[in-house]
């Protein structure tokens, strides 16, 4: 993201999961498999 304030908290509230990768990693091909941390509940679910 080019810019970091409190409104991008609403991105992070309907997620469903997070993606777990190395920093600074290069970008993968659409439809690979990733790790995830899932996130029980929150807006992503409703």
């Amino acid at each position: 993201f080019t810019r970091q304030d409190s409104s991008m908290l609403n991105m992070l509230a309907q997620a469903d999961c997070l993606v777990v990768r190395p920093p600074n990693a290069p970008a993968l091909a659409a439809g690979l498999r990733v790790p995830v941390i899932p996130l029980p509940g929150g807006l992503g679910r409703a």
